[in-house]
């Protein structure tokens, strides 16, 4: 569910050989995940925003339950109106893993759900991961034990394993892996691999529910880092993304993207969030219609017409909120 993963915009924290980041060795003997920490609180809570993901959340389970924990711990699956097995499939591995599903049908978007899961949260490190991702080896355990130099962070997005070069190709710029990011102000991570503390949570009165399908992790971290909490990088935090995999999701998923940009830009304008020149938005437009000649080749096409659901996304957006944002 998380858009952070794909959004267009500048990793700043991508390793600079290109190769994803191996976890260090923890700094405390860690726990496994079979041993379900009974009869402790749990002091860390990975919250999993879901909504239909009947199809993936096995294998995130899966990839959850094999993890060392260094101190006890739970999983909360906030189901946002699924209509398919999600809810089964997830309460099935509760006698492998410390996890419970709490209903979060309230409101679509994974900020509902977010929030929801948080509520029903029991630990004071909050880590969020996608029902429809895998974290790898070390990923609660990287968070844990560099908690204490940052106030919220986000980990390193693997965008290789699980997709073919056939899927990459519906990511704009033709990569999916990153670090921090940024749209040219404030660093953001992605809404699929992040922690927080509790108490910066709550200071920020939750995620923002407006934001329904795009900018729902960016206005978070933007949010933050004005408040002066400390944005933190943990490249050892891993979770392999998975990009949409029909053109027809990856269009929807980028118009979404688009669409709720001047929203953002509208939110933060007067903290000095900036947007680009008309000048440069003529530019933008003018070199993507000159490039759509690509619809006639089959390598290019869908690369060329996410690049247009984004735009298409921005104009709309831009109308619905009185508010003109109209390239990057």
């Amino acid at each position: 569910m998380a858009d952070g993963g794909t959004e267009q915009g500048r990793a700043v924290g991508a390793r600079p050989d290109g190769r994803v980041p191996v976890p260090r060795a923890p700094a405390t003997a860690p726990r496994s995940a079979a041993a379900q920490w009974i009869g402790g609180r749990p002091v860390i809570s990975v919250v999993i925003p879901a909504r239909n993901a009947a199809r993936w959340i096995d294998a995130q389970l899966e990839a959850l339950a094999r993890q060392e924990v260094p101190a006890p711990w739970e999983v909360v699956v906030a189901d946002n109106g699924s209509t398919d097995d999600t809810v089964a499939r997830a309460e099935a591995w509760a006698d492998r893993l410390p996890v419970r599903v709490v209903d979060a049908s309230g409101r679509p978007g994974p900020n509902h759900a977010r929030n929801r899961g948080t509520a029903a949260a029991r630990g004071d490190l909050l880590l969020y991961c996608d029902a429809d991702d895998v974290v790898q080896p070390g990923w609660v355990t990287a968070f844990w034990c560099s908690r204490h130099e940052w106030d919220l962070a986000g980990g390193w997005v693997d965008g290789e394993t699980l997709n073919d070069e056939r899927t990459r190709v519906h990511h704009p710029d033709g990569r999916a892996s990153r670090g921090l990011a940024t749209i040219g102000w404030l660093r953001f991570f992605m809404g699929c691999n992040f922690a927080v503390h509790r108490w910066v949570h709550a200071a920020l009165g939750g995620f923002d529910e407006s934001f329904v399908g795009g900018g729902d992790d960016i206005d978070f971290a933007f949010r933050a880092q004005l408040t002066g909490w400390r944005l933190g990088y943990v490249p050892e935090a891993v979770v392999a993304y998975r990009l949409r995999g029909s053109l027809r999701d990856a269009l929807r998923q980028y118009y979404r993207y688009g669409y709720y940009r001047p929203h953002l830009y509208r939110k933060f304008r007067a903290a000095g969030m900036p947007r680009r020149s008309l000048r440069h938005a003529v530019r933008t437009y003018g070199l993507l219609l000159a490039g759509a000649w690509r619809l006639l080749d089959a390598h290019d096409r869908a690369r060329w017409a996410v690049q247009a659901a984004f735009v298409v996304g921005m104009l709309t957006g831009s109308l619905h909120d009185h508010t003109l944002y109209l390239s990057e």
